[in-house]
């Protein structure tokens, strides 16, 4: 294998499961780590990805050009959503209200187009919603997409939160004691991005919850069960997240329509549409394929993890 054809893959990322390289400009390939838990969750995003692919394309949730055993070839999203970990003591400036509508209803799209799959994304937080440089917002990372009335697995505060005992669908034996994942679990999450979106920090990101603070996702779990969560605005975008805290929405599809009236209601003129994501597919996909035939994944596998 001539290493040299491959001169200009670079690592741009490494998450839990999985290592990202730029392989093309507008393309990413996600191949896994090397271990059996990487490789299932794998094996359940490409599944979700085939899934994806015999329905019409959702336009909130990032592209797949090709897919093999190896490696998912991806739209690249540059920029991603800053996640702040950090006590916030001030925030200067928020995007305009209508962009902002754009990206709650966005995600929320995305996430009512896999409710009619019978899907919940299971891990939707910052980190796994994407922003372009044109600012359209989309929705990535399927490890832990799963059907509705599977156990929720991944509870991360604050797009997720544990069940009280006396709350139905409350399972000592399910995991974390977070419940079932369906439009509850789908809906606060939102909720949590909502805020995100809107306040420019996570929930509770301006409090010094705990002296230490190794201890600080303790408390915010410990407040978040006990429904004390953060004082809001008394305006639509305040009692939207509201409600989606406190699971006043069915479905994620009547969510949609109220995210989508909100934003209608903004914006007084035609902004420009999304571009036509299929376009430039046939193409691209050509393009993942001969990757493959030249032996991309074996000159990946040869390269040292990325940092």
């Amino acid at each position: 294998m001539d290493t040299r054809e491959f001169q200009d893959v670079e690592s741009i990322a490494r998450g839990g499961i999985s290592f990202v390289y730029q392989v093309s400009p507008g393309v990413v390939v996600k191949i896994p780590q090397d271990d059996d838990f990487a490789r299932q969750q794998f094996c359940n995003e490409l599944q979700i990805y085939k899934t994806f692919s015999q329905q019409a394309a959702c336009a909130f949730i990032v592209q797949c050009f090709y897919s093999t055993n190896e490696g998912i070839f991806l739209e690249h999203m540059k920029n991603e959503i800053d996640r702040k970990t950090d006590v916030v003591t001030s925030v200067n400036r928020l995007e305009p209200l209508h962009l902002r509508l754009a990206w709650m209803n966005s995600v929320t799209q995305a996430i009512a187009f896999l409710e009619t799959l019978n899907l919940a994304h299971g891990d939707l937080r910052p980190d796994n919603i994407l922003l372009d440089g044109n600012l359209r917002i989309k929705v990535t990372d399927f490890d832990y997409t799963a059907p509705f009335g599977t156990p929720f697995l991944v509870c991360q505060e604050p797009s997720g939160r544990t069940l009280r005992e006396n709350e139905p669908g409350y399972d000592v034996e399910e995991a974390y004691g977070a419940g079932l994942l369906g439009p509850r679990t789908e809906q606060f999450a939102l909720g949590s991005i909502y805020y995100f979106i809107n306040y420019g920090m996570e929930v509770y990101g301006d409090k010094i919850l705990t002296s230490d603070p190794r201890n600080r996702y303790i408390k915010m779990s410990e407040l978040l069960q006990d429904m004390q969560f953060p004082v809001i605005d008394c305006d639509p975008i305040g009692d939207l997240i509201s409600k989606c805290w406190h699971n006043q929405f069915p479905t994620i599809a009547s969510l949609a329509m109220a995210t989508e009236k909100l934003l209608e209601e903004q914006v007084t003129e035609e902004t420009n549409s999304d571009a036509d994501t299929s376009k430039n597919a046939a193409s691209t996909k050509e393009l993942c394929q001969e990757l493959e035939k030249r032996g991309l994944f074996g000159f990946l596998r040869s390269k040292s993890p990325p940092v």
